[in-house]
């Protein structure tokens, strides 16, 4: 929760931080970044604690539109899981930030299984990239995730939030 709480304070301060800055995120661009959650979770009856850390690369195919990738790792109690995904973001101009909107397809593979079985996962998500300097920005945002796991009944996934930092090149 300490975490959570941090990540959320640096988003909200990095704004008046990167005033007037301006992201290159032109045709052509490559970008390596990555992302971390903190979530709770409440699964009949019981909760627990989940981590969720994504590095991921992506490569901008118009201005302002990158299709990316990247490999996720998801710790609950002790049960894991690895994955991998690919998606899009659409960057729309901003003033003194980068609001985007973006959709995801993954597979996860259930490894000790913290859904029990494989999962296809489909993602909307959503946030605001707030530059430090031309070349880098810090990522807050948040998503929702439908889970189709293998045998299963479809899950419904929204995280606390969703924080992270891309590098630009």
């Amino acid at each position: 929760m300490k975490m959570f709480a941090v990540m959320m304070m640096a988003g909200l301060m990095a704004p008046t931080v990167a005033h007037s800055k301006e992201l290159n995120l032109d045709k052509g661009i490559w970008e390596l970044g990555g992302a971390a959650t903190v979530d709770l979770l409440f699964l009949g009856g019981a909760s627990d604690v989940s981590i969720f850390i994504a590095p991921s690369a992506g490569y901008f195919v118009a201005d302002r539109l990158e299709l990316r990738a990247g490999v996720g790792l998801a710790f609950v109690g002790g049960a894991s899981t690895l994955g991998i995904f690919a998606g899009a973001d659409y960057f729309i101009p901003g003033s003194s930030v980068d609001p985007y909107l973006g959709v995801e397809l993954g597979y996860g593979i259930a490894g000790s299984g913290i859904t029990g079985a494989d999962t296809v996962r489909a993602a909307a998500r959503g946030g605001v990239l707030v530059p430090l300097n031309r070349r880098v920005g810090i990522d807050v945002g948040a998503r929702v995730e439908f889970l189709f796991p293998a045998g299963a009944d479809v899950a419904v996934h929204i995280p606390i939030g969703y924080f992270g930092v891309r590098a630009f090149f």
